[in-house]
Parts: C-alpha cells; sequence; structure tokens
C-alpha cells in the first residue's frame, strides 16, 4: 500500500517573479501529480471485501467480546485461556452436557443403528483395545468388553453417540469380587441368580450306605432340558460319593432334581 506524496509544491510558485520559468505549470508536473494519485490509489485495500497482504493488524477485543469485530490472535489466545480448563483439569466450571449410549442397555446386546441418551451419559473407547469405560448411571462408571467389530462414533453437532458391537461389563465377569459361600439347596426348589454375575455352583452328593445304586443330581436352567451335574453308582455296601459343578448365568433360574441323594453339599463361587 502507497501513500500518495506530492512531487511539485505548486503554492511556491506563486511568490516567484514575473518571467521566472518555474512559475509556469507544467503539462509534465501535473501528469506526475495524477500518476502518484493513481498509484497511490490502486494500492490501496478496498472497503468492500479488501484482500490484506502483509502482517495486517487490528484492535484486540476485551474477552467475552460478541461482536462483528476482527478477532486477532491476541484474542484468540486470552479468550481460550479465559474458557478452556487446563490438561490437569483445573479450570474447568460448570456442567457439560454429553449425549451419548447408555451403557445399561448394551449389556449383552448389539447396537445397530444410532443411539441417543440421556445428558451425561456416554462411552469411552479405547483405539486398539476391545475395552471400554461406558457412563451408565448418574453415580458410578463400568468397565466394558467390547467384541465384535465395533465403533463408537460422536456427532459434535446434537452429540448423539453411535455404538455398532457388544458390550459385556467386565466388572459382571466370574471371579471378579466373588468368593466361595456354603449355600443350602433342597431338590426341587426354584433358585434365581440375583448377584448380577455368572456363579458356580459345586456340589458334592452321596448315597445311600447300602450302595448298589446311582446317585445323580440335574440342574434345569430356566426350565430349560434337565442337565446332568453329579452322577456316581457305588458297590454293594459301599455309598456312591460324586462332584460336579454348573455355571448359572446372570438373572437365570436352576432346579435341582435329586436321585438317591442322602447327604449333599452346596457351595457356590458368588
Amino acid at each position: 500500500m502507497t501513500d500518495y506524496v506530492k512531487s511539485t509544491n505548486f503554492a511556491s510558485k506563486d511568490s516567484l517573479p514575473t518571467g521566472n520559468p518555474s512559475k509556469i505549470v507544467k503539462g509534465t508536473e501535473i501528469d506526475t501529480e495524477f500518476n502518484n494519485i493513481a498509484t497511490a490509489v490502486a494500492t490501496k485495500a478496498d472497503l468492500n471485501s479488501p484482500t490484506l497482504i502483509g502482517t495486517p493488524t487490528a484492535p484486540t477485543p476485551a474477552v467475552g467480546t460478541d461482536s462483528t469485530q476482527i478477532a486477532t490472535t491476541a484474542y484468540v489466545i486470552d479468550q481460550i485461556a479465559n474458557d478452556a480448563p487446563k490438561k490437569d483439569g483445573t479450570g474447568a466450571t460448570g456442567t457439560w452436557n454429553i449425549n451419548a449410549v447408555t451403557a445399561t442397555a448394551a449389556l449383552g446386546s448389539t447396537f445397530a443403528t444410532q443411539q441417543t441418551a440421556s445428558e451425561g451419559q456416554m462411552i469411552v473407547r479405547y483405539t486398539g483395545k476391545n475395552d471400554a469405560y461406558l457412563y451408565n448411571n448418574a453415580t458410578s462408571w463400568g468397565l466394558y468388553s467390547i467384541t465384535g467389530s465395533s465403533v463408537v462414533s460422536v456427532d459434535h453437532g446434537t452429540g448423539a453417540a453411535t455404538f455398532t458391537g457388544t458390550a459385556t461389563n467386565a466388572a459382571n465377569t466370574l471371579g471378579n469380587g466373588q468368593t466361595w459361600q456354603s449355600v443350602t439347596r433342597a431338590n426341587a426348589t426354584t433358585y434365581t441368580n440375583s448377584t448380577g454375575k455368572p456363579i458356580i455352583l459345586q456340589i458334592s452328593a452321596s448315597g445311600p450306605s447300602s450302595g448298589n445304586v446311582a446317585v445323580t443330581i440335574e440342574a434345569s436352567i430356566n426350565s430349560g432340558p434337565n442337565v446332568m451335574v453329579v452322577r456316581s453308582s457305588g458297590a454293594s455296601g459301599y455309598a456312591a460319593v460324586g462332584t460336579g459343578s454348573i455355571v448359572i448365568p446372570i438373572g437365570a433360574t436352576y432346579v435341582l432334581t435329586h436321585t438317591n441323594v442322602s447327604l449333599a453339599s452346596y457351595w457356590e463361587l458368588r
């Protein structure tokens, strides 16, 4: 951008004596002035959609300014420093609402289409690993195992999340936080696994001391077919003794059927 600079001082010609050649205004002088003006105008930025070159500057707005005023790099840095929390989490205030898939609905099931949950629920996927933390309610996190082809993506405009795959709560896996406990189980009685985790039922059984009979205990899970858990045969004069175990799924009901059982003990990993 070039500013106009006058080449000829025309006012000074007025004080020159008559007959002085410099008193005359020459065409070349006028032409030079018009060329200077044309150059200055041509190199100025237009008011409408100007194209600027070099390093243009502008006044820096105050933090929090919300207008059509030009935002300088200094303003952007100051605004970010005022609003954003630091990497260690300090400086964060207010409530940051995130919409995502609710983990509660994902347990053992597959989402093939986009799901939108309430504010405050979200999924955090670890790239290259088969586990993820899913925020499943207002108070707790749960560690879930993602199996198969799984994708978690978030629409940055709406906050809605898409989860495709199968999620199993890793905190509810067999043996996690469980201990062996002695329990009482009766013949032909319905029991329910309400622990929120799979359990192992371990059985030891014996038959009459007279022997010569087969001792069996069968289990029916969720009214399904009977599955043999314990089977043993004793010789004459010797009681049949046998052991066995079976896994009871989360929420499943089960019924034990005894045949020739005199004594039995039951332990559950629960």
